[in-house]
């Protein structure tokens, strides 16, 4: 289950199964999996905290109606999350508090969320926010988008999503 450098290898775990390793094993500091499995009654609040995650690209995470804290790492992601289909998602408050990495989510369907709060938790020196375009998000739902931004500064209007029911300050 652990090797030397305390790291997990899996194919397919279900998300309770995978919750309770990573509460289990404190030291850990590296996780790879292909698919992860989730029930209506899961969760997956806080579920990388600081761990470094590989193999992400490939999880269905269609039937996820949460992503509510699920990323607070300094930890980068080594995964193109572009093809997760998060079409379901309503609560994605504190979903991406990442210090580094860009994690391709420019094309998510978000359309469904009606909780953003503190998105992009994290400190203003993130540079691989200004590339991102979220022009483009379906946001009509959202009434909660306060702090959406955290304390990044330097995101260009034009790329920012267009909140129209909160105030994202």
């Amino acid at each position: 289950l652990v090797g030397f450098n305390h790291s997990i290898y899996y194919t397919s775990v279900d998300l309770p199964w995978l919750k309770n390793v990573l509460n289990t094993y404190s030291d850990l500091s590296t996780l790879v999996t292909t698919k992860v499995e989730i029930t209506d009654e899961a969760s997956a609040t806080g579920l990388f905290l600081r761990t470094e995650i590989k193999g992400m690209e490939n999880w269905d995470v269609s039937n996820w109606t949460s992503m509510y804290g699920l990323f607070d790492s300094d930890k980068p992601i080594k995964s193109d999350l572009s093809y997760w289909d998060v079409s379901n998602v309503e609560d994605f408050r504190l979903a991406m508090q990442l210090e580094t990495t860009d994690p391709n989510i420019n094309n998510w369907d978000v359309s469904k969320a009606t909780n953003m709060s503190g998105f992009f938790s994290t400190s203003s020196e993130n540079k691989y926010i200004e590339g991102m375009d979220l022009s483009e998000w379906n946001v009509s739902k959202v009434t909660n988008c306060s702090g959406f931004f955290g304390g990044i500064t330097n995101w260009p209007e034009s790329k920012k999503p267009n909140f129209t029911n909160c105030s994202s300050d």
